[in-house]
């Protein structure tokens, strides 16, 4: 089946000439199972959820593809020097964006995990498997917002999924945000005055104007589980203020 694909901005087809059959696309990752064996007692014990995050992790996802292509005016001189511009599309030195014309509405990121080997069909068309080593999840094309004064509301359609979150706003003492359906709470203990504090849960940042104030949080970078997710916002007394969110939805 044909599967062509945009990788690093570039067309399989229109932009490098390849025609592409998928060999092997995974339903999901593969997940990251622990299990420990107890002498004497029957069964495993099971520690696969016994991490941060207090979820299922999974490994990376492999994507194994069969390329076709000929060489430029179909000659063996420009067949080489296609092979060269190929190979200077494929490798990178870390994780790009890959897209699939039959999956428009999302996204891999993604590296090229094979050697590229090339086998010749003429003196001036050939073939090679492409293996792309994937992160485990496919990512929303969409970037989503919502906004709210005292707390926000979203359903989330994908699977456990990070967020940014902006407050801008007042508080005298301390702010606490608190995730509805788990009970995480992450706390800001520092006076706000007409600030704004942006917090990374992927990647576990806080600031305050562009300044880390890491050192004056505490509690958890939490995800927006699968569905109903609501964010609740504690400015205390006489504090106020408006707080956004964004974020791409996840999928297996």
């Amino acid at each position: 089946m044909s599967d062509n694909f945009v990788f690093d901005g570039r067309h399989s087809l229109d932009n490098m000439g390849i025609y592409v059959d998928s060999i092997t696309r995974p339903l999901f990752a593969e997940p990251k199972t622990v299990y420990e064996d107890i002498p004497g007692a029957d069964g495993e014990l099971n520690f696969t959820t016994d991490n941060l995050k207090g979820r299922m992790c999974f490994k990376p996802r492999i994507i194994e593809l069969e390329c076709h292509f000929a060489g430029y005016d179909k000659t063996r001189e420009r067949y080489i020097e296609k092979i060269s511009n190929l190979a200077n599309w494929l490798t990178t030195s870390e994780n790009k964006r890959l897209t699939f014309d039959s999956e428009p509405n999302v996204y891999y990121m993604a590296h090229v995990a094979n050697l590229f080997n090339v086998q010749d069909i003429t003196d001036c068309s050939g073939t090679f498997p492409l293996v792309f080593k994937c992160e485990p999840f496919r990512y929303g094309v969409e970037q989503l917002a919502c906004s709210g004064t005292d707390g926000v509301g979203t359903t989330n359609l994908g699977y456990y999924t990070p967020f940014v979150i902006w407050i801008d706003g007042n508080a005298t003492d301390s702010i606490k945000i608190t995730h509805n359906q788990t009970g995480k709470t992450f706390s800001i203990n520092t006076p706000f005055d007409n600030s704004r504090a942006i917090i990374d849960t992927e990647n576990m940042t806080a600031t305050m104007n562009g300044i880390s104030i890491l050192h004056k949080c505490e509690g958890d970078f939490f995800e927006l589980v699968p569905g109903i997710n609501s964010i609740s916002v504690d400015y205390g007394e006489g504090g106020s203020g408006d707080i956004t969110i964004m974020y791409s939805e996840r999928f297996l």
